[in-house]
């Protein structure tokens, strides 16, 4: 059974997109799966549901390899407006360089780091974090 759950992916490719939809509804923990292109697009809608008093969703799984905003910059900006702790956020990258891991953990809303593509346990891993 689905809990009342929502997570976001923000990712410029959809065939990845695609697959990674289909790894998260294997684990029946989510109810809805929103999906934005690019940092600045997921930004405005965030942006738009604080003033709203809307509620994020409880995780966040985010590029940092993007076009017009990418994964950095989608950080910096959330951080200035969002302080709340329980978001899960987590950076997905195909980098495998130390510096780019460094990064996402100088940021206090991103929760972990994880190597693209992303695998059945990386996504087990994170539904349990929600408990």
């Amino acid at each position: 059974m689905k809990n009342n759950k929502t997570i976001c992916i923000i990712d410029d490719d959809a065939i990845y997109v695609y697959a990674l939809k289909f790894l998260i509804n294997t684990t029946n923990t989510y109810q809805s799966i929103i999906v934005y292109e690019n940092g600045k697009q997921a930004f405005e809608a965030f942006e738009q549901q604080i003033q709203q008093g809307i509620s994020l969703p409880e995780t966040v799984l985010l590029d940092i390899n993007m076009p017009i905003w990418d994964g950095w910059r989608f950080l910096e900006a959330l951080e200035k407006i969002y302080t709340d702790k329980n978001m899960h956020l987590y950076v997905m990258t195909s980098s495998v360089n130390s510096y780019d891991y460094n990064k996402a953990s100088s940021f206090s809303i991103v929760k972990g780091c994880f190597e693209k593509p992303l695998k059945a346990a990386d996504i087990q891993q994170i539904t349990e974090s929600l408990n």
